[in-house]
């Protein structure tokens, strides 16, 4: 950013053409001592003024008024912040007017993690810096509870039900309409009882 300040007016005046170029060159030769002494936020804001609609800036300024992270992680945040807040200068006139507004427009959770740089004077960078440092331990947590619930599942799935135990001599039956019993022979018992199969020297003959 500091770059920006010292070198952008210079840089930037260097590659316009055109009608761009001659609109620099005339204001240049009208005021000598102001064009060498221009910040890159008053170059900026001339040069819109000139070649950007006003329909276009007053977009541009209720976007940003509107402008909150939501979905975007704090990079990207920052990024559209710093594209728009150009186009709403009274609102951010100050530094600590730019840092409350950044603050204000962060997702919920890293905004309360942030409540106390409200009330210091930390510069924007800081700000920036600090909202993605928050961004990043609670994306951890939440890839750590994550992690932790896919183990917890993985080992309750895993676990077996215990075989069914029977006594000796009993066996299971298939499940089925039993027929009906035979003059002198015992009817099987019912699907849902235990089958007792009696010692072979025990059964009738036929």
């Amino acid at each position: 950013m500091c770059i920006v300040e010292t070198s952008g007016v210079s840089f930037t005046s260097f590659q316009l053409r055109g009608a761009a170029y001659q609109w620099w060159c005339a204001y240049e030769l009208s005021s000598l001592d102001e064009a060498a002494s221009l910040t890159w936020t008053q170059f900026s804001d001339m040069f819109l003024h000139e070649y950007v609609p006003q329909s276009f800036r007053d977009s541009w300024h209720v976007e940003f008024e509107q402008l909150r992270q939501g979905a975007m992680t704090g990079s990207e945040y920052a990024v559209h912040f710093s594209e728009l807040d150009r186009h709403a200068s009274p609102l951010v006139a100050t530094v600590r007017d730019r840092v409350r507004r950044f603050i204000e427009g962060l997702h919920p959770s890293i905004r309360t993690s942030m409540a106390r740089e409200l009330e210091m004077d930390i510069t924007y960078q800081q700000a920036v810096s600090l909202a993605k440092r928050v961004e990043g331990m609670f994306s951890r947590e939440r890839e750590e509870r994550e992690a932790k619930r896919s183990r917890e599942t993985d080992h309750y799935s895993g676990s077996c039900a215990p075989a069914a135990r029977h006594g000796r001599g009993f066996v299971n039956r298939p499940i089925h309409s039993a027929p009906p019993a035979a003059s002198g022979v015992p009817a099987p018992p019912s699907p849902h009882e235990p089958y007792y199969a009696p010692p072979v020297s025990s059964m009738p003959f036929v």
